[in-house]
């Protein structure tokens, strides 16, 4: 049966808010003109394609737990040197930008108050740079309904690597007679790359198809489930309930 159910965050609990390119010059040209530097268009666009360039090589540990790594090599690229109050100010503005715009994905509450009564244990596993998802979690009011809420930026390890699975499971059953066994986890998430590795620890996996993505660049493990909708793990639990 199925005892713990392990959540993503942005895109699976949270919509997070994508912005345009035009969006994302006139952020910037703000931010600069703000801390006295000015750039035109062009510059803004060339720094961001080779920021983006750069992100795509950056290996998956080094991206979660090196603080402010995209400010620091998107003001880099600029010919700009990122001191630490330039680089905490572009991401003071990330953070606001996220808590003005993310929303909760439709029937979230609904399901976690579903969960939580049926009696199973219900954890967040999310790849981090930041603490902008333990400080929407805090606005939408999600704590109650989680025994942990692990960040990768915090663990030192992405989702890749599965050692943050293992900490997870350390935790559930820590001083517990009955211990979960990974067969008994539910992953819940979006990226093929990231939350189906859960699989190779003998965890079930669902992607949300809505907004799921895959970098077939990289390794990844077909899920167990595709759900359209956050409602399906309500069926999945149950059939294992059955069982």
């Amino acid at each position: 049966m199925i005892k713990c159910v392990i959540f993503d965050f942005g895109d699976t609990l949270v919509i997070t808010k994508r912005k345009t390119m035009g969006e994302h010059v006139l952020e910037y040209a703000r931010f600069l003109k703000k801390h006295g530097y000015r750039f035109n268009k062009s510059d803004i666009v060339a720094a961001h394609k080779v920021t983006e360039e750069k992100w795509r090589v950056f290996g998956e540990e080094t991206k979660q737990t090196s603080k402010q790594l995209w400010e620091k090599t998107f003001i880099a690229a600029l010919g700009v040197k990122p001191t630490k109050k330039l680089c905490s100010s572009m991401e003071k503005d990330y953070f606001n930008f996220r808590l003005k715009n993310d929303k909760l994905v439709p029937n979230a509450l609904q399901i976690l108050n579903k969960l939580k009564q049926a009696g199973l244990r219900l954890c967040v596993v999310t790849n981090t740079k930041t603490n902008a998802n333990y400080i929407l979690a805090k606005k939408f009011g999600l704590f109650k309904y989680f025994d942990y809420f692990l960040m990768s930026h915090k663990e030192g390890t992405p989702k890749s690597e599965l050692k943050i699975f293992y900490a997870l499971l350390r935790k559930l059953n820590k001083n517990k007679k009955n211990k979960i066994k990974p067969n008994e986890c539910l992953m819940v998430g979006n990226s093929l790359n990231e939350d189906t590795v859960a699989s190779q620890i003998g965890m079930k996996t669902a992607i949300l198809t809505k907004q799921s993505y895959v970098d077939k660049k990289k390794k990844y493990f077909e899920p167990n489930y595709y759900i359209d909708d956050l409602k399906e793990i309500l069926i999945i639990v149950d059939k294992f309930t059955e069982v």
